[in-house]
């Protein structure tokens, strides 16, 4: 009986971390031009009625040795109030609003946009090895080191930071050198895909405001609450169907 409980308890333990995420980096983007300009990152929210006012956003330097990236918090606004399950949130670094209605499950904001971030320091720009991180919302605004990260994504050798970085993170072996992308691969449409290794970098051809592949396209869907459309094809103009 006492193996018993302890195999529940240890079980109940291992759940609660592999789904204590209430957002998640979904992939991100290196223009390759200094500065950051072009750069892109993508959130993926995965707990509904959300809130991420107060949580910063940020990137590491030194191919993950320092802290020295850029911080963004997000303001009390309420364009950051009650999120749904499944909204991406395209996140560019410049000062543009192309999409700040919600209702289609897709935000699109420029990190510099003065409405909706405040600048906490630092450049974000990112590198060809990099980590993005998602923080909790705290007293601390500096948005300084590892501490409250709720996820992060890198691509690349784990430098120091990734290292002393809490669970959940997903890190891919290949990196985002110029016009490249690192994305979570979500293999098995679940949240406990966004812990571990399950990712790919040097990537091309993604667009954002969309699934990474169908895997993530999956889990996104499954999110919001709807399934993919089921496609029926005929090979003839006749054909007999059984009832039911």
């Amino acid at each position: 009986m006492k193996l018993f409980t302890k195999t529940i308890l240890f079980i109940l333990f291992i759940s609660t971390i592999a789904f204590s995420q209430s957002v998640v980096v979904n992939k991100y983007f290196n223009s390759g031009a200094a500065n950051g300009v072009g750069d892109i990152l993508e959130l993926l929210v995965v707990q509904n009625n959300l809130d991420l006012r107060g949580m910063i956003i940020k990137d590491f330097s030194s191919s993950m040795a320092n802290d020295g990236g850029g911080k963004y918090e997000f303001k009390n606004v309420s364009l950051w109030q009650n999120l749904r399950a499944g909204t991406l949130i395209i996140l560019r670094t410049d000062s543009s609003a192309a999409d700040i209605e919600p209702s289609d499950f897709v935000i699109d904001v420029g990190l510099k946009h003065p409405t909706y971030f405040t600048h906490r320091g630092g450049t974000f720009d990112i590198a060809t090895i990099e980590m993005v991180m998602i923080k909790s919302a705290s007293s601390d605004t500096t948005g300084t080191g590892v501490i409250g990260s709720i996820h992060l994504l890198a691509g690349g050798t784990a430098g120091a930071q990734f290292t002393a970085a809490p669970e959940p993170k997903l890190r891919a072996t290949g990196t985002s050198g110029t016009d490249r992308f690192v994305y979570a691969n979500n293999s098995t449409s679940s949240l406990s895909d966004f812990n571990g290794t399950d990712a790919t970098g040097n990537a091309t051809g993604l667009t954002f405001g969309y699934g990474n592949n169908p895997s993530n396209t999956s889990y996104i869907n499954s999110l919001r609450g709807t399934l993919p459309n089921t496609t029926v094809q005929f090979a003839s103009a006749n054909q007999t169907v059984n009832e039911n």
